[in-house]
């Protein structure tokens, strides 16, 4: 009975209470990463003024959000059509580079605490 009690509780091994990503958090990941990657180019190479700061206030509080609620180790595929795999944490550090490289270190840092 007490093993029970223990597999329902905590799962008898520290197991963690977050869950694998599904096809929509994959989709918002990519999404949200290949945003402020292309927000964060283009403003680099002058083709716009300044990054849109409220897409990407947006696109992090959606990977912050995620970061919450999924493993963050987890492979999934970015797309149907993606060769490979990826996890949240690899696209977390892909979004953090392009926000820290002089395009909005703030956002960056609101990811710092996000993936542990």
């Amino acid at each position: 009975m007490a093993l029970a009690a223990c597999a329902i509780a905590t799962g008898c091994g520290g197991g963690s209470s977050k869950r694998e990503p599904t096809e929509r958090d994959a989709a918002v990941i990519a999404a949200s990463v290949a945003d402020v990657v292309y927000q964060c180019q283009a403003a680099a190479a002058g083709f716009i003024a300044g990054p849109d700061r409220e897409a990407l206030t947006r696109d992090v509080d959606r990977l912050v959000d995620l970061a919450g609620r999924v493993e963050h180790d987890a492979r999934f595929r970015a797309s149907a059509r993606a060769s490979g795999s990826t996890t949240l944490r690899e696209q977390v550090a892909v979004a953090q580079r392009s926000l820290r490289a002089d395009c909005s270190p703030q956002q960056a840092k609101r990811l710092d605490g996000a993936i542990d």
